[in-house]
């Protein structure tokens, strides 16, 4: 019994992993796609050959923009992202290798177009590859994600990746669109070359606000809580709490709603019928290992804490 116990815990909590939180700023990301892609396609349709343009995604670690970014990608009703299995796709999607150099970033997109390389040719060859590979499957995206990596090569690489990145959005035979989403020092990339910057839609995840949000953090709440059939207590709807949890979590999306099945998997063990505080309480403190006195669920001065550190450490008198 108690394996058969456990065991139901855990399929509803991978059932929670793979629910998606919507939010406007998902909403505006994929407004943004769905313009770009119905741009494209009518181009295609009418047999233009138009200079490609391409969108940006920035946001802090945790923010949920990798998450928000392939929920686009698999929900759009007519994009379909490209498979080994598959012949056709209209998105090849990568992460960027490190060093980011402009040769390494050419084997890695040839990898995603399903052609791993048996040779070594030059940077140039394989980028001219890439090009003919991403016509031949008919991919009108090249998403790059973690592409802030760009920002930290030697500016004579980061140079020629950006050329090349434009060279792919303006290709007279088939331009390809380019989408990036990396950490906000990405923005220091587009800023560096405003050519690449004039193709590029952005598109800002910002940290939530602890007076601004708090309909955020009871919606995800109330959406994660009620998947798994669990009420939420009277004292997650008051706005200290609400505060505590988006403070806990950095700001960041992601994290919060880490945070939030990680208290639903308490409760779920402790088989509570309803999600408390008490739940907040123990989750943060097994998840970053900090005692109650370094706790934000339990501690009256909370922001004294800083959230993105194991153990809760307090940079203040002695604490570091």
């Amino acid at each position: 019994m108690a394996d058969e116990f456990r065991n139901d815990v855990q399929l509803k909590i991978t059932k929670l992993r793979g629910k998606f939180f919507k939010t406007k700023r998902y909403e505006e990301l994929s407004q943004g796609f769905d313009k770009l892609y119905q741009v494209r396609q009518s181009e295609i349709e009418a047999n233009l050959l138009r200079e490609a343009r391409g969108l940006v995604l920035v946001g802090e670690s945790g923010s949920g923009k990798t998450t928000a970014l392939r929920r686009v990608f698999e929900m759009h009703p007519q994009a379909k992202v490209l498979t080994q299995n598959e012949e056709f796709g209209d998105i090849a999607t990568l992460s960027i290798p490190s060093p980011a150099t402009h040769k390494f970033v050419g084997i890695s997109t040839l990898k995603a177009l399903g052609y791993p390389l048996r040779r070594d040719p030059t940077a140039a060859t394989i980028w001219d590859l890439a090009q003919r590979h991403m016509k031949a499957r008919r991919v009108l995206f090249l998403h790059f994600d973690e592409a802030q990596d760009f920002y930290s090569a030697r500016p004579s690489e980061m140079t020629a990746v950006v050329n090349t990145l434009k060279s792919i959005m303006q290709n007279n035979e088939w331009p390809v669109g380019v989408v990036l989403s990396g950490m906000t020092r990405l923005v220091e990339l587009l800023n560096h070359d405003p050519q690449l910057a004039r193709r590029i839609t952005p598109v800002y995840f910002p940290q939530l606000s602890e007076n601004q949000d708090l309909d955020v953090g009871y919606g995800a709440c109330q959406s994660y809580a009620d998947a798994i059939g669990i009420a939420l207590g009277d004292d997650l709807k008051s706005q200290n709490f609400l505060r505590r949890l988006i403070y806990s979590s950095a700001g960041q999306l992601g994290i919060m709603i880490e945070l939030i099945i990680d208290a639903l998997e308490d409760a779920l063990t402790k088989q509570d019928t309803t999600l408390t505080l008490p739940n907040f309480a123990r989750a943060y403190g097994k998840r970053t290992g900090s005692i109650d006195g370094l706790n934000p669920f339990i501690i009256e001065g909370y922001h004294q804490v800083d959230p993105r550190l194991v153990l809760g450490q307090v940079e203040l008198g002695g604490f570091k």
